[in-house]
């Protein structure tokens, strides 16, 4: 019997630990590998062998900004090309400005970011 097919590898970086448990639920709800940092170091470290296919992304974390993480991480990750979702509690027309500029490619407010997250999330396992 073949084994079930595993969703993408979603890498959570969040350094508030129950939004962090509770983001990597939703990812396994719909079959997805998570990989959860609570630092922007130790995001960096991680991806290089888990090579995310999504990154879930804490903009406010206490090591670096999420903008900064993201632009290193797609760097990093080049070829890979992640999908970049920032979840977090900035959503002025700034901070999404700053978002877009540092290359994420999807930014979604706390706390009501569940189902705009869910939908994308199903949108990334549905095109497996």
């Amino acid at each position: 019997m073949a084994s079930p097919s595993l969703g993408p590898r979603v890498l959570i970086v969040e350094d508030h630990l129950d939004t962090a448990d509770l983001l990597g639920r939703y990812a396994r709800l719909l079959s997805c590998q998570t990989r959860i940092c609570n630092t922007g170091q130790a995001a960096i470290e991680a991806a290089t062998d888990f090579l995310p296919q999504i990154i879930l992304l804490d903009i406010g974390l206490p090591d670096m900004d999420g903008w900064d993480l993201a632009k290193t991480l797609k760097d990093k990750l080049d070829p890979v090309h992640p999908v970049v979702i920032a979840v977090t509690g900035l959503a002025s027309r700034e901070d999404r400005q700053r978002s877009q500029e540092a290359g994420i490619d999807y930014h979604l407010t706390k706390p009501s970011y569940r189902e705009d997250l869910m939908r994308l999330l199903m949108q990334f396992v549905g095109q497996r």
